[in-house]
């Protein structure tokens, strides 16, 4: 997934209330950027993250939670089936239905497919590819290898609660001295627009020049995800409000959001015992409950990029990195913006998904102060979804999307 808060330079005190823009991205690289991230449950050490990313900046609309519409009922219908204790997927018999929520109570959902060559009946097309997937997965291996992620302590229920411990390992990327305040958590980011190390010169004790050429190269391809994450918002958000035009006959402005992403949140997930059950289903585990995304400016959107780098594809990455130059036909696939994705990492994509919910006024100017029960705003008569994405997918959760829907992984 992006977020939008109002950043903090000069590690001044911080305003009570911060903004933010999100993208995720998932590692699964999930994202950032957009702020959430997504987890694939594998039995291999390989892992899975999301990315995603914020930006400065101060909402200026006027507010009033009468005049803000909700997400779209779901037309509740014979021919509209739904599965009984389960989430609503995009499966048979339940295509059909699937795609009507998205097109009513989860509209503000967007996805983009990884591209390259695929295979559509008995022909193979090629489509667009929009990140650079080969130098995004070489960055995360990079800061991985350097110890970049963390893990972190929260109070998932607010300042003064218990604090817990987080499931995935994360860090923050941006531009200098910006921060980002996550359930009580404050956390500095790695700037991508300065260098860590030039020539013998050391910024961090231990770090050498080699290590610091080699960061700066992995944020620097976090930085261009982050802008290519910006972009494609951009378009999805002019999509989103056509929409909303053509449903409302008007052509009066209807996106109070913007797509300005300066800080990059990415979380590496792997594989842990102690994931505890989907509270409302029953069915498979959370790495990350539910919830909607804190700290942000209104009527944000958040962008995540997600992929699932395998032990296979580790293998790959370090082969290549001790030879002078990847071999010709790696690079070809990383011109063409392509990465061939892993028999490894397309199975554990089955075993991922995001979770959504409709809640109205879960956040944005109209929501109360969060407490314990994040379930008090729930709307029952929609169907919950899950959706799951192959490898180096990106997903988009537009304008005031988060402020009426909650979503786990």
């Amino acid at each position: 997934m992006t977020k939008k808060r109002k950043q903090n330079r000069n590690h001044q005190k911080p305003n009570k209330k911060a903004n933010l823009d999100k993208s995720h991205t998932s590692y699964s690289t999930a994202t950032a950027t957009a702020a959430a991230a997504a987890a694939a449950s594998s039995s291999s050490s390989g892992f899975n993250s999301s990315f995603i990313s914020y930006s400065n900046g101060n909402s200026s609309s006027k507010y009033s939670k009468s005049n803000v519409p909700l997400p779209p009922l779901f037309p509740h219908s014979p021919n509209l089936p739904l599965p009984q204790n389960d989430f609503l997927r995009n499966i048979e018999p339940y295509k059909e239905s699937f795609r009507t929520a998205i097109d009513t109570s989860y509209e503000g959902f967007a996805v983009d497919q990884p591209g390259g060559l695929e295979k559509k009946g008995r022909k193979k097309c090629e489509s667009p590819s929009y990140f650079q997937h080969h130098d995004v997965q070489k960055a995360l291996l990079k800061m991985d290898q350097h110890g970049l992620f963390r893990t972190d302590v929260t109070q998932p229920f607010g300042l003064g609660t218990k604090c817990a411990k987080t499931y995935v390992t994360r860090c923050l990327l941006g531009e200098e001295g910006t921060t980002y305040k996550y359930l009580g958590l404050r956390m500095f980011a790695h700037p991508w627009n300065i260098d860590i190390g030039n020539g013998t010169n050391t910024t961090n004790e231990g770090t050498s020049s080699d290590e610091g050429k080699e960061i700066n190269t992995a944020l620097k391809a976090i930085s261009t995800l982050n802008q290519n994450l910006t972009g494609r918002t951009q378009t999805h958000l002019k999509g989103l409000e056509q929409t909303r035009q053509r449903r409302n006959y008007s052509s009066h402005p209807c996106i109070k959001g913007r797509a300005k992403y300066d800080v990059a949140l990415i979380n590496r997930m792997t594989n842990a015992p102690d994931l505890k059950k989907e509270p409302t289903m029953g069915k498979g585990k959370c790495s990350v409950s539910w919830h909607a995304d804190s700290s942000l400016e209104h009527f944000s959107s958040i962008a995540v990029y997600h992929t699932i780098v395998s032990d296979e594809d580790i293998a790959k990455e370090e082969a290549a990195s001790n030879e002078e130059e990847i071999s010709r036909s790696t690079q070809k696939q990383a011109n063409k913006n392509s990465l061939p994705v892993s028999n490894e990492a397309t199975e554990l994509a089955t075993k991922w998904s995001i979770a959504m919910r409709v809640a109205h006024d879960s956040e944005g100017p109209g929501a109360s102060r969060r407490g314990s029960n994040i379930d008090s705003s729930v709307i029952t008569d929609s169907p919950s979804v899950a959706v799951s994405l192959p490898p180096q997918s990106a997903y988009y959760l537009l304008d005031d999307f988060n402020h009426h829907h909650q979503h786990s992984v």
